[in-house]
């Protein structure tokens, strides 16, 4: 199986992001910011934390077109980083009061390209992190807020220990609705994998029969069910995805849902599952229509810009590395629009 990329979101320049905002990192930003993204109502929708760089030209360019582009921005990590005060759930926070979108945050306890524990699952480790969750969420007040990434590849690396991992979850629930009552808080999974499509660049055999949506009734606490999804790693082509690709989610999740990371490869030498800038377009009009009807809370494209990772993550930015926008960026404006080209 290829290595998978690591999709943690740090922020190293949090006095960088602060400065592009004009303020400091550190003020709260209100729940109630942005768009909808209630329950039965329209997504919201928007990026991870990912300029082309880190230079001050390519990060206010980032946050322009988050403005043209999104709703929300969103910060994925080391879920102990909530509690440090230069980290980039701060500056994260930070830039979406700013700019009137909502942050979402992202922490997790495992990694997810082979499910290992970011530290053993000890009292002290959950200590650390339900303390970090509850300062966060007292601090910031935030609509949604996450633990746990790709969870189901946690419980595939260490099944003996999915109870302590299910009750850190709790505790964090408990602990988040005790510091902000109004926040949502969920888990992600990795849908694919959930589905038991381990076929394709994820080196394995497609088999229904390995689906693990069992795992989500491990998780009652969770307001919503949250997952990744890369149909490209499985599917050649966005017109071979089924119809109910999506809504088939809802057979086995009695909540709303939300996606933390969609992506679709534009380029690559990837095989039958080299992208194109086409079909990376294609996909994003192919989703909006996939989701119609269904309760999702929020979406967020993994990349605006591509970064600098291994395929097939590489060229899943709606900008190429020279900065120049693909055409999956005017298909991604008029899925933030609400509205099909």
């Amino acid at each position: 199986m290829p290595r998978m990329r690591r999709i943690w979101l740090v922020v190293t320049v949090a006095a960088l992001l602060a400065g592009a905002c004009g303020q400091d990192a550190g003020t709260p930003s209100p729940a109630t910011a942005g768009g909808s993204g209630e329950a039965g109502g329209d997504p919201l929708r928007g990026f991870s934390v990912s300029p082309r760089s880190t230079s001050p030209e390519d990060f206010a360019a980032f946050l322009d077109h988050l403005a043209e582009g999104a709703t929300l921005l969103e910060w994925v990590g080391d879920a102990m980083e909530w509690g440090e005060p230069d980290a980039g759930p701060e500056a994260t926070a930070g830039i979406a009061a700013q700019t009137g979108v909502v942050a979402v945050t992202v922490g997790g306890w495992s990694r997810t390209e082979d499910g290992e524990f970011l530290r053993p699952p000890t009292d002290e480790a959950a200590d650390g992190y339900v303390e970090a969750a509850a300062s966060f969420a007292a601090r910031h007040r935030p609509r949604f807020m996450g633990f746990g990434v790709e969870v189901d590849s946690n419980w595939r690396a260490h099944p003996d220990e999915w109870g302590r991992a299910t009750e850190m979850f709790a505790r964090f629930a408990a602990a988040v609705e005790a510091s902000s009552p109004e926040t949502s808080v969920f888990v992600v999974f990795q849908l694919e994998r959930m589905r038991g499509m381990h076929g394709g660049l994820f080196g394995g055999e497609n088999d229904p029969e390995a689906a693990t949506w069992h795992l989500i009734d491990d998780f009652p606490d969770a307001d919503l069910i949250a997952f990744t999804t890369y149909p490209g790693l499985v599917f050649e082509s966005p017109a071979d995805l089924p119809d109910e690709y999506y809504s088939s989610i809802l057979d086995h999740v009695d909540r709303p849902i939300a996606f933390t990371e969609v992506g679709w490869q534009a380029g690559g030498d990837l095989g039958p599952y080299t992208g194109d800038p086409g079909l990376q377009a294609e996909f994003i009009t192919r989703f909006e229509e996939m989701l119609a009807g269904l309760d999702v809370g929020f979406v967020t494209w993994a990349f605006m810009y591509d970064q600098p990772i291994g395929e097939p993550f590489s060229t899943m930015g709606l900008f190429d590395s020279s900065g120049e926008p693909r055409i999956a960026w005017d298909a991604w404006l008029a899925f933030a629009a609400g509205s099909r080209p």
